[in-house]
């Protein structure tokens, strides 16, 4: 049976297999006294051993590479000027591909407006002949957006008040 109290200095207390060994919160000489509590006993953990961190010096001796600062910052700035090249190219690609968009979009627009020749040869009562001859009339007056917006009938009856 294990004691509660030590009554000697000499008395200690020795665990067997099944018990979790204990050692007392006091250190040194233990006296017996009715002031102070001799149950105050905790179980001895072995605390994991923690790893120091290694400083900076350290990590370095240990790389197979060491590197300077200022080989350090001119990596970065290469690199950061080759982003930039890409960048640069990037952007002139982006360019080329909007400026051929509006081309094709001004070409389509270009498609479905109506030409000249088109809307007078919408325009009844006109022979190939009276057309030709409209077209150069438009033109040399400069009238071609006036002409398109009127009417067919109205571009007829223009037409042949002009001829006369």
């Amino acid at each position: 049976m294990r004691p509660t109290r030590l009554q000697d200095t000499n008395e200690a207390f020795v665990p067997s297999q099944n018990e979790t060994s204990y050692q007392s919160l006091s250190s040194g000489n233990f006296t017996s006294s009715p002031f102070l509590d001799t149950n105050l006993e905790a179980p001895l953990e072995k605390l994991p051993q923690r790893k120091k961190p290694k400083t900076e010096s350290e990590a370095n001796n240990n790389s197979v590479e060491t590197i300077t600062r200022a080989e350090l910052v001119e990596k970065v700035y290469v690199g950061i000027d080759s982003i930039a090249a890409i960048t640069t190219e990037i952007r002139g690609i982006h360019s080329l591909m909007e400026k051929r968009e509006r081309e094709r979009e001004r070409e389509r627009e270009r498609e479905r407006e109506p030409t000249m020749f088109g809307m007078l040869s919408m325009t009844p009562n006109l022979d190939n002949r009276a057309r030709y001859k409209a077209l150069g009339l438009v033109h040399k007056l400069g009238m071609k957006n006036a002409f398109l917006k009127m009417l067919p009938e109205e571009r007829s009856e223009w037409i042949l008040y002009n001829m006369e």
